[in-house]
């Protein structure tokens, strides 16, 4: 659980204070559970623009977050205590959604793509995206705003679903910086099975196989090694020499993000896609997975790569590529950092000094 403040704003202005008040779910980027609450006793609906502060917990859940909520139509305001006021003034790393009348604009923009009969429910929003689940004549779907630094996310999903349309969710809509996706139904698949990952990394592969050679330009490459690693250049270089192909990553192929309904497996946020060496994907699962399933894992992903390459070494490029992928994790958290507002960097404070000592650890 954790403790929540909103701060009530009305086409920007404050209008006062709500909480604290307790919500179920821990993680402070999850804010349907906020809303809903809010909805009820301010008699509006509403939505969480951004995170002012977040305290207490740990690991940017439990504890306290206060957030900038904004209201639309005029709340009741006997709920809320006015003082002290608060003012927001814009920052330029402020993205679209964290700004009055983003999430109206967001939902507008997917209602000129789909026929709307129910309600539209803020799951997430934090400085990585802005995720909103609507109902729609033609079932559900989820919309999702984007920062510049992800912008290949509906790049990605078009050439995936291209060679694939199973692996990843159905796009409805594209625009800069944001998508609109049939529901992929299911949960995540946490702790998944070895049916689960011999469904879902060959047909990876076989989409990055289909792929490989010809780098959409929407893609960036993103280095894998950093002076900061010692061996980490040579090990990139090394990973040239197993002869797979660069081709178009996932980029956090860890399996929270595969949905899963017992039946169908897909692979769902590719915001941090771009172009790179397929062995990246692979250690990124490597890392989530329990010690009694990386053999499984290598075992298929080897196999599923030599189907399409059989000169290749994957199983080599497998081992080179553990290490650096902590090293490419370093150097995306750090983008984040550098690309987020003041108030929203505690979401990502220590995870690049994390990732280069889990490099230097795994290099050691």
């Amino acid at each position: 659980m954790r403790e929540v403040i909103a701060l009530v704003t009305v086409d920007g202005e404050y209008v006062g204070a709500l909480g604290p008040f307790t919500v179920e779910s821990r993680w402070w980027t999850q804010v349907e559970d906020v809303t809903e609450h809010l909805d009820e006793v301010l008699g509006v609906p509403t939505s969480v623009l951004r995170l002012v502060e977040g305290v207490g917990g740990g690991f940017t859940r439990g504890g306290t977050a206060t957030y900038q909520v904004e209201a639309h139509g005029t709340p009741n305001r006997t709920a809320l205590v006015a003082e002290p006021v608060h003012t927001f003034p814009d920052t330029p790393l402020r993205l679209p959604w964290a700004k009055p009348g983003g999430p109206a604009e967001l939902i507008a923009w997917a209602e000129r793509h789909v026929t709307r009969t129910g309600e539209a429910r803020q799951k997430k929003t934090w400085n990585l995206s802005c995720v909103f689940r609507m109902e729609t004549d033609n079932g559900r779907v989820w919309i999702k705003a984007l920062p510049p630094f992800f912008a290949a996310e509906p790049t990605a999903l078009r050439l995936v679903s291209a060679q694939d349309p199973t692996l990843a969710p159905e796009v409805i809509a594209t625009a800069p910086l944001r998508v609109l996706m049939a529901d992929a139904p299911g949960e995540p698949c946490w702790e998944p099975t070895p049916e689960q990952i011999r469904s879902v990394v060959p047909r990876l592969v076989a989409v990055q196989a289909a792929l490989a050679g010809d780098r959409h330009p929407d893609l960036p490459e993103v280095p894998i090694w950093s002076p900061e690693v010692e061996g980490s250049r040579e090990r990139a270089d090394a990973l040239l020499t197993t002869r797979l192909p660069m081709t178009l990553l996932h980029g956090d192929f860890h399996p929270g993000n595969w949905q899963s309904d017992g039946v169908t497996h897909q692979v769902i946020d590719w915001a941090d896609s771009h172009w790179g060496h397929p062995a990246l994907d692979a250690a990124r699962l490597w890392t989530f997975l329990a010690p009694d399933l990386r053999p499984l894992l290598a075992e298929v992903w080897t196999a599923a790569w030599l189907a399409h390459v059989p000169d290749s070494d994957p199983a080599a490029a497998l081992e080179l590529a553990i290490p650096l992928v902590h090293v490419f994790n370093a150097i995306r958290y750090r983008e984040f950092l550098a690309n987020i507002e003041e108030s929203e960097q505690v979401y990502h404070f220590g995870d690049p000094e994390y990732e280069i000592r889990k490099a230097q650890a795994a290099l050691a």
